[in-house]
């Protein structure tokens, strides 16, 4: 399964987004394999990102979060790993906006 980030609301309500493609969304997935060939260990957020655990963040760190994927950004590879860091970022400018809300990964 891999890491897959969520976004709530303040009322612990799932968000859903479109994307540039005009398809709805409510989760990224599909950037995990991306954090381990980058090196994000000293990413300041993705960084804390736990494979295997869960990791939970507010509007507070996601201008670092957005700043760590456009970092990787050029790293991605095209179609599904792209596209899911494409979506983690809509998630965070999003979070980052929405009083309230946080941004939850989950690990395998």
């Amino acid at each position: 399964m891999g890491v897959r980030a969520e976004l709530f609301d303040a009322e612990d309500t799932f968000v859903q987004l479109d994307d540039s493609d005009g398809l709805s969304f409510n989760a990224a997935g599909d950037f995990d394999d991306l954090l381990d060939r980058s090196g994000t260990g000293s990413a300041s957020v993705l960084g804390r990102v736990d494979p295997f655990g869960t990791l939970a963040l507010t509007a507070v760190d996601m201008p670092r979060l957005i700043a760590d994927i456009d970092n990787l950004g050029p790293h991605a590879r095209p179609g599904p790993e792209g596209n899911g860091l494409r979506r983690l970022r809509l998630l965070a400018s999003h979070c980052a906006q929405l009083p309230g809300a946080r941004l939850a990964f989950q690990g395998d």
